[in-house]
């Protein structure tokens, strides 16, 4: 029975046009952020060559493959909102929900029939900015690219970062799930998930700083807190004038926890968002 809801469900969503237009926004985004650091680097060729530098090491090899993935992250997380909050949302003002339980569906069954669909897109919103990276850093030729460091990709650390991305995305999309099921409506869920993301953990995080600046300890735990700690590099590091090296979180404060624990607080997040729509759909008057 979930084999046959799966199918229906891709079939529909990849007869909706809002598929295609997040895809397009994402590679827009990811071509503007290209094309604009190219454009920009040209511009300051003779007058400012050491910016040009710098774009080269962002946008150039290796680093225009972080940079895709940091705009994967980025845009992904919002199109995957908007994606299942469309899809979950949409389908009780169509009546199509009720019409499954008439049918005699499982309701959790149904439900975790169309979340799984949502997978495909959220792989596609990673993949789909990284594969114009790669043509971007290795077709454009960045001034002073030659005099510039560019360094080595790691790719083992690029299956992990990508893994990381793709996790804070389907985080997001429980996060819409829910949302969608407990409003019943596309906007609501929309606008609640993107309340909590952007001002609801801000308005938490007031009453976890200390008056002398520092930050308690379960602020770290925060779902989106732990989400953002996805996307650290923590591994990387950065050098102050003294040539010290600074690890991004000493920089951020230590604010974010390492990357593994956050992985594992996110898939626990995940899972509660996912059971508690689970539980509220199994719950719902569908005939109201």
């Amino acid at each position: 029975m979930w084999q046959t809801v799966f199918q229906v469900e891709l079939e529909k969503l990849f007869r909706r046009s809002l598929l295609i237009a997040l895809l397009a926004v994402i590679a827009g985004t990811t071509c503007l952020v290209f094309l604009g650091g190219y454009g920009l680097s040209q511009s300051v060729e003779n007058d400012a060559p050491e910016v040009g530098s710098t774009i080269f090491q962002v946008l150039g090899w290796p680093g225009g493959i972080e940079t895709a993935l940091r705009v994967a992250a980025i845009m992904g997380n919002l199109a995957v909102i908007i994606a299942t909050a469309t899809i979950i949302g949409s389908e009780y003002h169509w009546r199509t929900v009720q019409l499954w339980v008439s049918q005699g569906i499982d309701r959790t069954t149904m439900l975790i029939a169309r979340l799984s669909t949502i997978l495909i897109p959220a792989v596609l919103f990673v993949a789909l900015p990284l594969l114009i990276g790669l043509v971007f850093v290795t077709t454009l030729d960045f001034p002073n690219q030659a005099t510039a460091v560019a360094g080595t990709l790691d790719l083992s650390q690029l299956l992990v970062n990508v893994w990381r991305v793709l996790l804070g995305i389907i985080f997001h999309a429980a996060l819409a799930l829910f949302m969608a099921v407990a409003t019943r409506r596309v906007a609501g869920a929309i606008s609640l998930s993107l309340v909590y993301k952007f001002f609801a953990e801000g308005f938490i995080l007031a009453f976890g700083v200390f008056e002398d600046g520092r930050v308690a300890g379960w602020v770290k735990f925060l779902p989106m807190r732990a989400a953002d700690a996805l996307l650290v590099p923590i591994d990387k590091v950065v050098s102050n004038p003294q040539d010290n090296p600074l690890t991004v979180a000493d920089i951020l404060g230590n604010i974010n926890l390492d990357p593994t624990p956050a992985a594992i607080c996110v898939v626990i997040y995940t899972i509660l968002l996912v059971t508690g729509a689970v539980l509220i759909f199994r719950n719902q008057d569908l005939a109201t």
